[in-house]
């Protein structure tokens, strides 16, 4: 990490990001993200960032958003590694929802 590094906060990285993987995951009818600052099991600080989309992404086009929102943060001082995830379809239900029908 860089010794000048910023931790942007939670507000800050959605606002930043949303139009950037918007741009990048419409194709696949982006609605929405949700960020998460975690750590590597190394202790390394992470951003967890979860695109809600209606359709799957294709590993490429999912890299591509990725690459475009590393360069968003780095322009902003912000170095965490995001790791990105583009559930869609059944998986991509509430998690509250447990399935059961009672």
């Amino acid at each position: 990490m860089n010794v000048h590094a910023k931790f942007l906060r939670t507000d800050q990285l959605r606002h930043l990001l949303s139009p950037v993987l918007s741009e990048g995951l419409m194709a696949y009818g982006f609605h929405s993200i949700d960020v998460r600052e975690d750590e590597t099991a190394d202790g390394l600080p992470i951003l967890r960032v979860v695109a809600h989309v209606a359709r799957a992404v294709p590993a490429e086009k999912r890299i591509s958003a990725m690459d475009a929102a590393h360069a968003a943060l780095r322009s902003e001082g912000e170095e965490r590694i995001i790791f990105l995830t583009t559930p869609s379809g059944p998986e991509a239900a509430d998690p509250a929802d447990d399935g059961d029908e009672d």
